[in-house]
């Protein structure tokens, strides 16, 4: 992109965002960042690239999202790893202990980069909650990697074309969160090709750009609070983490990237789960929010599916919830084994995946990732089962 051009663009995209006025009740959201003031220097110790504009998908920019969704007040950073857009709304500061002891950590955190954010905050304002997720983000990216014993040598920066160094993928990860639900069917009905009413992974294949996206609109039922919107994220990323790393290919085992999935959203709150499934059953449910003791009565009765099966699920529709528990509990075994086997896991998982004489294997013989299983764990299924429930019943509680 030429200077001129650049110059343009932006003066283009300052336009749009002068217009940041109060919608639907909202109160206006300043146009200048009051955390960085776009200082330089601020921007720099927050880890922050630019607020913009900067390319989101394969045939738009965050200027253009702007421009589509007019009136609706987005807020854009990009970071090290990350494109973030938001029409987030303000909210209270949580009352329920374990929620306020958590974003304390998190704000305490953030003075460390914005030396503006005050000591005592009554409300998250729309531009806190930008800072907060983009922190969440990276927080996400690097805890995958040191647990899957990823690093920034494995992707280096000029590979082959359609590679790249954010998990192997050319471009930053793309996240948008919507304020409202329709703002977020706008945007996927103009840039993705269908209205969407959910939250939505995209895999943008011209510019390798990986999208997530969704709205507040959509969490409901004990779900409408930010905690559940963290975990909505953490669970819709993590799914795009595991299908990203080593070369995009979704065609990778369900039980891992679901598992993973459960993992990491399990870290940031034990009481909002979020499923694959097509149907309503298990979109999500906020029950048995322990699930330590409610799989450790299971292997006690010996009522569990084995690995080998697991490895082979390839419809959750057909799944419940107990299911979805077993999946969790092995990758917590594995997290808790520590020695690389969950690197080496992804890696040749995907490999497999990306392998095109995958498709072509004779009718009866092995699963491929079944092998790949035996192969990186050096041990069978069935072996591997037993010592992950020998590992529950000393690990978890009975209640």
């Amino acid at each position: 992109m030429t200077l001129r051009l650049l110059f343009l663009w932006s003066i283009a995209w300052l336009a749009s965002t002068s217009g940041l006025t109060a919608q639907g009740g909202r109160d206006p959201v300043p146009e200048i960042d009051p955390y960085t003031k776009n200082d330089p220097a601020t921007l720099k110790r927050a880890g922050y690239v630019s607020y913009g504009p900067f390319r989101f998908g394969d045939d738009h920019t965050s200027f253009h999202v702007g421009e589509a969704l007019g009136g609706v007040p987005l807020l854009w950073v990009e970071t090290e790893h990350f494109r973030l857009g938001s029409s987030l709304d303000k909210i209270d500061y949580p009352s329920e202990r374990k929620e306020k002891k958590r974003l304390e950590g998190e704000l305490d955190r953030l003075r460390e980069k914005l030396p503006r954010l005050k000591r005592k905050v009554k409300e998250i304002d729309p531009w806190l909650r930008l800072h907060l997720y983009a922190q969440r983000l990276e927080d996400l990216y690097t805890d995958f990697c040191k647990r899957l014993d990823i690093s920034p040598e494995d992707f280096p920066e000029k590979t082959k074309e359609g590679a790249g160094p954010y998990l192997g993928m050319p471009e930053k990860f793309a996240v948008l969160l919507c304020e409202k639900k329709s703002s977020f069917g706008r945007y996927t009905a103009t840039y993705l090709g269908q209205s969407v009413q959910a939250p939505y992974r995209y895999h943008h294949a011209k510019t390798g750009i990986v999208f997530y996206g969704t709205s507040m609109g959509f969490l409901g039922g004990g779900y409408d609070n930010d905690s559940a919107l963290h975990c909505s994220l953490v669970s819709g990323l993590v799914k795009n983490f595991v299908n990203s790393a080593f070369g995009y290919e979704p065609d990778i085992p369900f039980f891992w990237r679901e598992g993973l999935a459960h993992w990491f959203t399990r870290e940031v709150n034990i009481n909002y789960s979020f499923f694959t499934a097509t149907t309503s059953k298990l979109s999500r449910v906020r029950v048995d929010e322990q699930w330590r003791p409610k799989v450790r009565a299971r292997v006690g009765h010996e009522i569990y599916p084995p690995s080998q099966d697991m490895i082979q699920w390839d419809d959750p529709d057909e799944l419940g919830l107990a299911d979805h528990m077993i999946l969790w509990s092995r990758i917590d075994y594995l997290m808790a084994r520590n020695d690389g086997l969950l690197g080496k896991l992804q890696r040749a998982f995907k490999k497999t995946a990306l392998d095109p004489r995958t498709l072509l294997r004779e009718a009866g013989a092995i699963d491929p990732f079944v092998s790949d299983f035996i192969q990186s764990a050096e041990t069978t299924p069935a072996e591997f089962d037993e010592a992950w429930a020998k590992w529950v019943k000393k690990s978890y509680p009975k209640r």
